[in-house]
């Protein structure tokens, strides 16, 4: 549980980060471009991070195929979530479709790489215990 707590920090700061970056280049780089989902979206993305992370983290035992089948199963459960969260967005407004889909991309890699980065750290540190 120690080590969520610390995963959650992290992915606080992680997001504070990315608001602060959001609101520079919306507030004077892409202005035109700002959607009321962004705060929604980064809300979403923190919040499917966490569920992921501690399915994946409780299944990390000594068993490999116990935790290749739960990487898998979630990842694909993630992008389930992602491409239903997308698209119901995009069938309601679809004038905002492009910069939705570059603003909904960069945050799904960005929180991506955020999980992978944790999960190899909790992984390696559980290996060497």
């Amino acid at each position: 549980m120690h080590s969520f707590i610390q995963y959650l920090i992290r992915l606080s700061i992680f997001s504070l980060i990315i608001v602060v970056i959001a609101a520079l280049l919306y507030g004077f780089v892409f202005t035109a471009y700002y959607q009321a989902i962004v705060p929604v979206a980064l809300l979403f993305f923190m919040g499917v991070s966490m569920l992921i992370h501690y399915i994946l983290t409780r299944s990390s035992t000594n068993n490999a195929n116990v935790f290749l089948r739960s990487f898998m199963l979630a990842t694909f459960v993630k992008l389930v979530i992602c491409a239903l969260f997308f698209a119901l967005y995009i069938m309601n407004r679809k004038q905002d479709a492009i910069s939705f889909t570059i603003m909904f991309f960069s945050l799904y890699v960005l929180y991506t790489s955020f999980e992978t980065i944790a999960l190899l750290k909790h992984t390696k540190i559980k290996q060497s215990s």
